[in-house]
């Protein structure tokens, strides 16, 4: 329903500008570790991002009528906090990767793009 995006979307507003407050701030964090316990494998910039991201996709959703993004949001951020959760994969996956041979990965020519659209 029209009426129900229009408050989705001015709730998401309010909240998204309530977030200079650090008491708002961490109440609006609190809650959502309690909707998305997963959340709290998260270091803290990235809880941070996660709550930011969260309200100002919300808002957005809201205005189209379309939640999809939203939902996608949410399984990317649970990937990541599972990533998190796990001290040696996370470890692992913030090194440095040592390139072998140097140098750039060039970019696909318009063959290859089309080679590979076809191959899809």
């Amino acid at each position: 329903m029209r009426s129900d995006r229009h408050a989705i979307a001015a709730v998401a507003h309010v909240l998204r500008h309530a977030l200079g407050s650090a008491e708002v701030e961490r109440a609006i964090a609190a809650g959502l570790i309690e909707e998305f316990p997963w959340a709290d494998f998260l270091p803290a910039d990235e809880r941070d991002r996660f709550t930011t991201g969260l309200l100002d996709v919300l808002r957005a959703c809201a205005v189209v009528g379309r939640f999809i993004a939203f939902e996608n949001l949410i399984d990317s951020w649970q990937a990541t906090a599972e990533v998190w959760s796990d001290p040696e994969l996370a470890g692992r996956l913030i090194e440095p990767v040592d390139v072998p041979h140097g140098g750039d990965v060039p970019a696909p020519s318009a063959t290859n793009r089309l080679i590979g659209a076809q191959e899809a």
